[in-house]
């Protein structure tokens, strides 16, 4: 309920600051923000060793220096990138992942110890399941995204256009 309080403060603080701040240097700190995500989400292990003390790698939200950048990054990105396209589409895929991931898990873990290429107590550990497991979940969401919403909300908005 935090983040979610937090997420909508932001909006109204990137709004605030939309109006200090010229276009480019918004979007210069929204980059700079982004590539900073990038780095602590996919180079982990420099960062934790060099740079943030007392980092879980497994929660990233239990080290202040995370939580901070957070704090400062989502007026801009929020602001910066709310007209893009594939912030939108990430954005409609994001509850059907909510909803979805435990259900791809539970069937993944299964599909690997039957075809016997993890032992039941393993399968979690394993790198490779973890990238399947993410890529199916991304997939399945999409499919969701694309097969299921998107055309019920077309008809939805269709059907409520309709005049009386």
């Amino acid at each position: 309920m935090t983040l979610f309080a937090a997420g909508g403060l932001a909006y109204f603080a990137g709004r605030r600051l939309q109006c200090y701040l010229n276009p480019k240097a918004f979007g210069a700190v929204a980059f700079a923000a982004l590539g900073a995500w990038v780095v602590i989400i996919l180079g982990n292990q420099l960062v934790t060793e060099q740079y943030l003390y007392g980092y879980d790698d497994r929660l990233y939200l239990a080290c202040p220096k995370i939580l901070l950048l957070m704090i400062v990054s989502c007026p801009f990105l929020l602001l910066h990138f709310q007209q893009n396209k594939l912030d939108s589409i990430i954005g409609e895929m994001s509850y059907p992942m909510y909803i979805s991931h435990i259900f791809v898990a539970g069937i993944a873990s299964r599909l690997f110890f039957v075809a016997g290429i993890a032992s039941r107590s393993k399968v979690h550990e394993w790198p490779f399941f973890n990238v399947c497991y993410v890529l199916v979940t991304l997939a399945f969401s999409a499919l969701l995204v694309f097969v299921v919403i998107l055309p019920v909300d077309r008809l939805r908005s269709r059907l409520g256009a309709r005049s009386p």
